[in-house]
């Protein structure tokens, strides 16, 4: 009888250790897809802001910072990325 008990013991705990290891390689597929999904949304803004200024011909990188200036304060937040790549642009407009 105790040998019964035992297994089915260890059956429930290894069930419910499969199901929480199921549950924790959920939780990373979905933080997965999350990140992704932000990527693909920050790549698409990107895309966006990058035809807008090939569309507007600009004649120089003052003129680029100038049209990001516009575009990103249309925007609700800043991603880093354009805040570093308007740092570069201005850098470089300096030089």
């Amino acid at each position: 009888m105790n040998r019964v008990v035992t297994q089915h013991e260890n059956a429930f705990f290894a069930a419910q250790r499969r199901a929480s290891g199921a549950a924790q390689v959920a939780e990373k597929k979905a933080a997965v897809q999350k990140a992704m999904d932000e990527q693909g949304r920050l790549l698409t803004r990107a895309d966006k802001i990058a035809t807008r200024i090939y569309r507007a011909q600009v004649d120089s990188v003052a003129d680029v910072i100038a049209k990001l200036r516009v575009l990103v304060v249309q925007e609700e937040d800043i991603h880093p990325a354009v805040r570093t790549c308007l740092r570069n642009l201005r850098q470089l407009s300096r030089k």
